[in-house]
């Protein structure tokens, strides 16, 4: 939802490979595009910076393999290159932190789950958060409501499972399994935080067994 909440999406257009994005003003869909040059817009996440109640979008140059961000700037939109892998990967989450922007995403070279934040100085660094096995599809970016740290709901396809990797004040990251025999297609969700507590989180995703939706709180 934008400032005056109306919803706006982005999203891949097929035909000529770009990315674009469709504004609703009210009374009908302003569609325009974002990026052009290659085939651009894959996997694409849209969050509004609060700190600047603009929109910012990270997305996949698959023309150059490429994990990248591209952020409001006046009337036009200033991008950079989060990361360059070699086959690109998908599966992307764009969260801020403080005005900042950063990603989870899924390199499909090595199998791997990997997070990019943006530093003040506009650089990004980028961490391979899991390495061993097949992890990170259906990646899901959030930080920490006490600890303004990274945490990331993602699929391990090896083990058929939901993880939750989180990382520590200490720059270390954690681990623990939230659902086993399935997790394909998972979204989180919070519940309410009451009287400054942890927040419920609701899995929801495909159950390997029976191919139906299951929600499960962890």
């Amino acid at each position: 939802m934008d400032a005056n909440d109306q919803p706006v999406v982005t999203y891949y257009y097929k035909n000529s490979g770009d990315l674009r994005m469709a504004s609703f003003n009210g009374s009908s869909w302003v569609l325009s595009t974002l990026a052009t040059t290659g085939d651009v817009g894959r996997y694409s996440s849209l969050k509004m910076n609060d700190m600047t109640n603009k929109f910012g979008v990270a997305y996949e140059d698959d023309t150059h393999t490429s994990f990248m961000f591209a952020e409001q700037r006046g009337t036009g939109w200033l991008t950079s290159t989060a990361d360059v892998t070699k086959y690109g990967g998908g599966y992307i989450s764009l969260e801020f932190n403080g005005g900042l922007p950063a990603i989870s995403y899924y390199d499909a070279f090595n199998s791997d789950l990997k997070f990019a934040e943006r530093s003040s100085r506009n650089k990004w660094t980028v961490t391979t958060v899991a390495a061993k096995n097949s992890q990170g599809l259906y990646t899901n970016l959030a930080f920490t409501y006490n600890t303004n740290q990274p945490a990331i709901v993602y699929y391990n396809k090896t083990a058929d499972s939901v993880m939750l990797g989180y990382r520590n004040t200490d720059n270390t990251w954690s681990f623990e399994t939230d659902v086993t025999g399935g997790g394909r297609n998972v979204t989180p969700a919070d519940g309410a935080s009451i009287n400054g507590q942890a927040p419920d989180l609701y899995m929801i995703y495909t159950d390997s067994a029976t191919g139906g939706l299951k929600v499960k709180t962890v």
